[in-house]
């Protein structure tokens, strides 16, 4: 309907003009130098119009906000859950709303309930409520669209995550072998021990550093939000 009104006020703005009568006679003032060559510049100049509507149209086309539980129905999945965030899919729907933002918008008590009542009789439910700091740092990484999108761009990395897993798996048994060559059995309890936690902690060390370097860009912004709070 707004590209028929704007080709009929081009029309209006194009057409010939006349005059009042003079003598009886009606005098026309042709302002066409040539009839044909009048035609394709009213036709270039709509088509100019149209051709600028069309843009200005896919370009809102693409603003459009969309509806995530729909396109995630869409691709076959009900919810959210392990299987749905191991389709490449998924998580392009689920990067893709994240980086608009909507969740920042969400005012912080209405995340911090909604955590409380899902985390409720989970492990992670009794540390938010013994540390309560943490439930807070849980709350900014969620209105944090980076923080978010950073996590989903690590599950993104399948093939990196696939290598820092046999890394981390060939630590753990280095660890293990590592402790069976130094920790002889005969042993009481509190050496063994004093040996075996250093060693379990530098290697746990060595593979957080590992993960660390290989996925810098997309936990940096967690590192942040965690940072601020000691």
């Amino acid at each position: 309907m707004p590209k028929f009104f704007l080709v009929v006020f081009i029309l209006f703005l194009s057409r010939p003009g006349f005059t009042q009568e003079e003598g009886g006679r009606v005098i026309y003032r042709d302002t066409q130098v040539n009839e044909d060559s009048g035609v394709a510049e009213l036709e270039a100049a709509k088509q100019v119009q149209l051709d600028k509507l069309n843009k200005i149209q896919k370009t809102t086309e693409a603003f459009k906000p969309v509806d995530p539980i729909e396109e995630l129905q869409k691709l076959g999945y009900k919810q959210i859950n392990a299987t749905a965030l191991m389709d490449p899919k998924v998580l392009e729907l689920i990067q893709t709303q994240l980086q608009q933002g909507l969740l920042s918008i969400i005012p912080r008590d209405e995340i911090k309930k909604m955590l409380q009542e899902k985390l409720a009789n989970t492990l992670i439910g009794k540390l938010t409520n013994n540390f309560p700091v943490l439930l807070e740092i849980f709350v900014d990484i969620i209105r944090d669209k980076n923080a978010l999108s950073g996590l989903v761009h690590v599950l993104q990395r399948k093939e990196d995550l696939k290598t820092y897993g046999y890394l981390w798996l060939g630590i753990f048994l280095f660890g293990i072998w590592l402790k069976n060559r130094l920790i002889k059995p005969k042993w009481n309890l509190t050496k063994r021990l004093s040996w075996s936690l250093p060693i379990s902690l530098i290697l746990t060390s060595c593979t957080l550093y590992l993960f660390y370097s290989m996925f810098e860009v997309e936990i940096t912004p967690i590192l942040n939000i965690t940072l601020k709070y000691f």
